[in-house]
């Protein structure tokens, strides 16, 4: 049930009020500031703010009771009858504007001090459903002596704590005394009611808030969160890293490794008839510009051309023979982070590939890191491992790593990868981290080794064509002599110079020496050719092997460079999530209250305390036992995720069960998320969801488990039990005679007694008693509290000595508003 007390009259006690709500003894409620405009203004206890009107305060929750109070002090002859007028105004404001279901209670409370001279009947109103006078005791309990209530401070403190019981402001007080009581209202004569009240008052500074200090600080001890993850820690860290390592990048991880060129096997040189042919035709004719052309037709198949296409693209610098420029444009010189590697190397390789149109996968590794970020959390937190990686045991249980283990610290600012691996180089994000590096430098030095090969004179066919042509010249000094001889013969044969016998075989003698000598000069001819063909091939072959190894090496340059640069981010993320907790950040926590030096009477006793070490031992092994179970770390990069992701949700008007946007695929995503990782979200997010288990496990604890021992101000230490049930003691049957006048007949009227007892106590303990709502122990500060009640029966007024013998006055009228209200 939800109330709320509306308070009209003393100032003083309203700041008496106002210091116990700042320390989290009472609940919120209205207090009255003026009458303005038509309108009542009233100002929350709770809220530093402006006034604001009373209707506009008790429409903003359906309440289903207003409690309105009229409190005055009393400490003489007072004849104000403002404040008795005001609080039926505004009783018939609220009647008439109540919803359905909602009550209204008035109570008139009346504060006299010791020895107040006679009060008149005008202070009253029959009007209100209950009067309540509060006597001038003021005693620890029923049983200890009381004091005399005389000083304004007395006095202002004393009608604070009447208020609180008789308003019901206690947290967790659902019920006040005089929620149905009418017995004031009617009468001709105003109805009192004798009351003298109690209260106590516990204050803990925060059990969540210590628990949740409590299980961040064991956060730092490896052994205790393995345990947790029914795990333990591991024995030979260093082996299980290096063993990670390679397991990860021989398998998940192997494509984010360099694949160095592994060559291709050398072609060899095929020639056919039709082409041997076509050379020895153009070695008879002497067309050796067309021997060359057509010889190198037959071994090369144009790449030659291809690459020295290339190569003449370079600019060179002639002194140290490095590459300045492609085409027009000079080449960056600027390096990379982290790597031996200039930005124009890079370009390089893109306008490498280019030329050949290929191009080279630039991203693509999110299965790589998904896997790695797998592997760094299950070696964490005892979780699934990716496939290809084994599960480190010791027996049946798991090994775990501790975040040093995992990764260095991360940085609080901006670190160059290298630099921050080198924090702890033995950890597992720093050994995969190296060999990423080096293998892109790998990649680098194997590319500008494949262009200096491209950057050196390409092969020319070098066929010995001096040789040729003598063999050419000797061929023609052949053909002429067999020709003189075969003419001369014939000659000499018709001029019967010789006989024909002797000519013919002149003639034949000379055509076989011109065919054998041929036969020898093509021979030898064709054989040079192909030797220097096949030499060329072999140039050829190596060269256009350096093509192809600069085109697989600047493919990996580009890709290394890239996981690279996609590692730093990953890495640092990871190490986010692995040392999240270790620095043992602690909820915050409200600013301390000293309690002794509060307004109070002795009636309301407060007492302070800390939460029992055995019982914050258990506790937090059975919270931590939630929060650090096995894959504990991949719900909280979940969680963390989905946190920093619903701003670009919103921001893009996608729906909450969206997958998109992914960090892991999207780079504007990757940085949000990285960027509220600074700012400490992920700390957040694993103290939130601490705290959600420390608040599902807290409200099944007893106080006097939590509390055995509380420490009132001013008093001995004692526990928690006595300190509430100490207001259950029997007090005196009546209340003193002397307020009671000769009139009356110093009649005995029985007190009845009510008393609050935490339901938190137990049922043994709230047997004779009221229970109150149990302490919100989540809340901060925590508090618990009991209250007693002694009051009278109705009495008429004149019975007591304290009103002064007077005509009834007439009821001041209501006043109808006009106009606007609230």
């Amino acid at each position: 049930m939800r109330t709320i007390a509306v308070v009209i009259g003393a100032e003083e006690a309203r700041d008496v009020l106002l210091s116990w709500a700042a320390a989290g003894l009472v609940r919120p409620f209205l207090w009255w500031e003026e009458e303005k405009e038509g309108r009542h203004w009233v100002r929350r206890s709770d809220q530093d703010t402006e006034p604001v009107p009373l209707l506009d305060a008790l429409a903003a929750v359906k309440y289903d009771r207003v409690r309105l109070l009229c409190l005055q002090t009393l400490t003489g002859n007072e004849s104000d009858s403002t404040s008795v007028a005001l609080s039926l105004r505004i009783k018939g404001l609220i009647e008439r504007h109540l919803g359905h279901g909602q009550r209204l209670s008035t109570v008139g409370v009346l504060v006299p001090t010791t020895g107040a001279a006679k009060v008149p009947r005008s202070v009253l109103s029959n009007r209100w459903d209950t009067t309540a006078v509060v006597v001038d005791q003021d005693g620890v309990d029923p049983l200890h002596t009381s004091r005399e209530i005389h000083a304004a401070e007395d006095l202002a403190a004393h009608a604070a704590l009447a208020v609180a019981t008789i308003g019901g402001i206690w947290p967790g007080m659902d019920g006040a005394p005089f929620d149905d009581d009418v017995a004031g209202a009617g009468h001709q004569e105003p109805r009192v009611r004798l009351v003298r009240t109690h209260a106590r008052a516990l204050r803990g500074d925060g059990i969540a808030a210590e628990l949740v200090r409590a299980i961040l600080s064991h956060r730092r001890d490896p052994e205790w969160v393995a345990l947790r993850a029914n795990a333990v820690p591991a024995a030979d860290p260093d082996g299980i890293v290096e063993r990670a390592t390679v397991e990860f990048l021989a398998g998940p991880g192997v494509r984010v490794r360099r694949a160095p060129y592994a060559g291709r096997s050398r072609r060899l040189l095929r020639i056919t008839p039709g082409q041997v042919l076509r050379l020895l035709g153009l070695f008879v004719l002497g067309r050796f510009p067309e021997l060359r052309e057509e010889l190198g037709s037959v071994v090369t198949d144009g790449a030659h051309d291809r690459v020295e296409r290339f190569a003449q693209r370079l600019r060179v610098e002639p002194e140290t023979g490095a590459v300045v420029g492609l085409d027009d444009r000079d080449l960056d010189t600027g390096k990379l982070p982290d790597l031996e590697i200039t930005k124009g190397t890079v370009d390089l390789a893109r306008a490498l590939l280019a030329d050949v149109a290929r191009h080279a996968r630039p991203g693509g590794f999110i299965d790589e890191w998904t896997r790695l970020r797998q592997l760094a959390f299950g070696l964490a937190d005892a979780g699934r491992l990716p496939d290809g990686c084994a599960e480190p045991l010791s027996g049946a249980r798991r090994e775990v790593l501790g975040p040093a283990s995992i990764s260095p610290a991360p940085p609080a600012s901006e670190k160059a990868l290298r630099e921050w691996q080198a924090e702890r180089p033995g950890s597992l994000l720093s050994g995969i981290g190296v060999r990423l590096l080096d293998d892109a430098n790998a990649a680098k030095n194997a590319f500008l080794a494949a262009l200096k090969r491209l950057r050196a004179a390409p092969p020319a066919l070098s066929a010995s064509f001096t040789l040729t042509t003598r063999l050419w010249w000797a061929w023609l000094v052949i053909c002429v002599l067999a020709l003189t001889g075969s003419v001369g013969g014939l000659i000499a044969g018709f001029a019967e110079r010789l006989d024909w016998s002797d000519a013919a075989l002149l003639a034949g003698c000379s055509v076989g020496g011109f065919v054998v000598c041929s036969v020898f000069v093509m021979t030898y001819g064709l054989r040079l050719w192909l030797s220097d063909a096949r030499g060329f091939i072999r140039l050829t072959t190596e060269y256009e092997e350096a093509h192809r190894a600069a085109e697989h090496e600047a493919a990996e340059l580009i890709r290394l460079t890239t996981a690279c640069g996609e590692y730093q981010e990953v890495a640092m993320t990871i190490a986010m999530f692995t040392h999240s907790g270790c620095d043992g950040a602690a909820a915050p926590t409200g600013a301390p209250v000293d309690l002794a030096a509060l307004p109070r009477p002795w009636a309301f006793g407060v007492a302070t305390a800390e939460i029992a070490p055995p019982t914050l031992a258990r506790l937090t092994a059975i919270v931590g036992g939630r929060v650090f179970t096995g894959g504990w770390l991949s719900g909280l990069h979940a969680e963390t995720v989905a946190k920093s992701m619903s701003a670009l949700k919103f921001d893009r008007g996608l729906a909450k069960a969206d997958p998109r946007p992914d960090p892991d695929t999207e780079p504007a995503a990757r940085r949000a998320l990285w960027a509220d990782l600074r700012k400490g979200v992920a700390e957040e997010t694993l103290v939130e969801e601490i705290r959600a288990h420390v608040v599902e496990e807290l409200p099944g604890q007893r106080l006097e488990e939590l509390f055995p021992t509380v420490s009132p101000v001013g008093g001995e230490p004692t526990s928690a039990v006595a300190f509430f049930t100490g207001l259950r003691a029997t007090g005196e049957g009546t209340f003193n005679s002397r307020y009671w006048n000769a009139g009356s007949g110093y009649r005995a009227v029985t007190n009845a007694t009510r008393v609050w007892l935490p339901e938190a106590l137990g049922p043994d303990h709230t047997d004779i008693s009221t229970p109150i709502g149990s302490p919100d122990l989540a809340e901060e500060p925590v508090t618990a509290h009991s209250a007693r009640l002694d009051a009278t029966p109705p009495i008429v007024w004149s019975d007591l000595a304290l009103f002064a013998r007077e005509p009834l006055a007439e009821e001041s009228p209501v006043t109808e508003i006009v106009g606007d209200v609230g």
